[in-house]
Order: structure tokens, then sequence, then C-alpha cells
């Protein structure tokens, strides 16, 4: 099966995530590292991430942690399946909105996505940051 991940952000305020990855999956230094995302709350379908076109910037923390900041009102994509340089190596993600720490989640938990099958061999996960 295929997947493709995604994180919204439904709030009215920017949110930091701080990707925490595994120990087989941190290697050093990472390459400048961009994600798709847009400035709407987006339908999550399998292709929502054709009509993503700006690219968010992630900071490397040290060779565990990368973060980055979603905008409000924003989608972004994450990758694809659980074998992507991040899905598959992120051991879990802390989403934090203004000064409320909002949520851990781990991308590999179903209870901690929302999941939609979309046809033969395709599904779709997201998260929704909400105040």
């Amino acid at each position: 099966m295929t997947g493709r991940y995604y994180i919204r952000n439904l709030s009215d305020q920017p949110a930091t995530v701080t990707l925490i990855f595994n120990d087989s999956a941190a290697s050093g230094t990472r390459d400048t590292v961009t994600l798709k995302y847009d400035n709407q709350i987006s339908d999550i379908k399998f292709e929502t991430v054709r009509s993503l076109k700006k690219n968010l910037v992630l900071n490397q923390i040290d060779s565990k942690t990368l973060e980055f900041i979603i905008p409000p009102g924003s989608t972004v994509f994450m990758g694809v399946g659980m074998n992507t340089r991040f899905i598959g190596g992120i051991q879990h993600a802390k989403i934090k909105v203004g000064s409320t720490e909002q949520k851990t989640v781990a991308f590999n938990r179903s209870e901690d996505l929302n999941f939609k099958i979309r046809g033969l061999g395709k599904y779709t996960a997201h998260y929704d940051i909400k105040l």
C-alpha cells in the first residue's frame, strides 16, 4: 500500500513541529530539507500534494531532531509511505501552538492519525492541529 501523510494547522496561530528521529534514522547533518505546503486548509486526498506549491524549510536542531513552523491555516505534505526519509524514521513529532504543548504524535500509530483508504492500495493519513 502507498500512503501520503499530511499535517494541517487549523488554528489561527503558527504551530511549531519538532520531529524526533529514531537512532537508526539519525545520521548526522542532513542536507537542506524542505516540505511542500500551502497557506490553505486543503481537503486531504491522495492528490493533494499536487496543489501545494510552496516550500517550507526545516531547521536541524541536532542529529536526531528537525523543527519547522506551520503557518496558521496551512497544509503540509510530510511524505509518502512508512519508508520515506521522514515518516519511516520519525520516532514521534511534538506539536506546540503558541505556548501550549498540544500533542505528541506517532506517525506509525493509527489512533494518532485520520486514515482514509483511497482505492486499491492507496491511503492518506493526516493530523489536524487545533486549539
